[in-house]
């Protein structure tokens, strides 16, 4: 079977797109290596990215407090990746996950918080990897 990836991000008025936008354009690079693809995203999110349905294969909302059982129980049989897009998750929340996903990718453009992830994506253009010293 594919490797899943399960996405995290959300999306609305007050935060914009760019957090699910840069998701789906990882999603869709996984998608074209042969991944399995999955979209956790908050209320509203669906309303505030136009065609995000045709860029995600499984999209299920969830609660904005949702916490890392509620990725487990939707996905019961675990993730070969998640990746967390999302100002309000941090390493309390990625080290939650550990139990369910085999790796942890961070995209973070604030570096601010604190993580627990395998790798952290930083796209701000000339940002070095000083800012997210003792952060992860």
């Amino acid at each position: 079977m594919a490797p899943l990836a399960v996405f995290r991000c959300d999306a609305g008025p007050g935060l914009g797109a760019g957090h699910v936008m840069r998701c789906l354009a990882i999603a869709r690079a996984l998608g074209q290596a042969g991944w399995r693809t999955a979209f956790a995203v908050g209320l509203g999110t669906l309303d505030a990215v136009p065609g995000f349905d045709a860029g995600a294969e499984d999209a299920r909302t969830v609660s904005p407090d949702a916490g890392a059982e509620a990725l487990a129980s939707a996905w019961p049989a675990g993730a070969d990746l998640l990746a967390l897009d999302h100002y309000g998750l941090e390493a309390g929340f990625e080290g939650a996950c550990r139990p369910w996903a085999k790796r942890i990718l961070a995209v973070d453009d604030l570096a601010n918080r604190a993580h627990d992830a395998d790798w952290l994506l930083d796209p701000t253009p000339g940002r070095d990897g000083d800012g997210y010293r003792g952060l992860v």
